[in-house]
């Protein structure tokens, strides 16, 4: 897989249809189709949806395997917590050198809604991360981690 993927390239040509969105309140599921924008996913054609609500996204065809691997922290979850629109607001979870080092390494990423995905980060973008998870990819939002850990394997 190579290091240079972004979310666009992610979503739109890799990730083969439907795909799910985890939300803070739902699983999304897209059907047909996914257009990036700057701060919005246009999805479907008709449905205009926040990026700051989507935790991460996921071939819906790897549904059953990625739910064996991925754990639920009920602490978390627990507090309900709501996304932090403005950067400013949000707290560092991790610095740009830190993620820039966790790529190549196995990691542990608590999410703010309690989902808990442990495997090997592929790919640092300045907004996105893509991490190996039972071995699929999986598209991870930096804005809706909570906490980011390298583990050892």
């Amino acid at each position: 897989m190579e290091n240079k993927r972004n979310e666009k390239e992610i979503l739109q040509n890799e990730f083969e249809k439907p795909i799910i969105l985890v939300t803070y309140t739902e699983n999304k599921q897209i059907l047909k189709s996914v257009q990036v924008r700057k701060y919005d996913l246009q999805v479907d054609k008709d449905t205009m949806m926040s990026k700051i609500d989507v935790l991460f996204a996921f071939e819906f065809a790897h549904h059953a395997t990625l739910k064996a691997g991925i754990r639920v922290n009920q602490q978390v979850e627990d507090q309900k917590l709501k996304p932090i629109p403005k950067p400013k607001d949000r707290p560092v979870v991790a610095t740009k050198e830190e993620y820039k080092l966790g790529t190549g390494k196995h990691v542990k990423l608590t999410m703010r809604t309690g989902h808990v995905l442990t495997g090997e980060q592929l790919t640092n973008t300045q907004y996105n991360l893509i991490v190996n998870v039972c071995d699929l990819p999986v598209l991870v939002y930096k804005h809706g981690i909570l906490e980011y850990e390298v583990v050892e394997n």
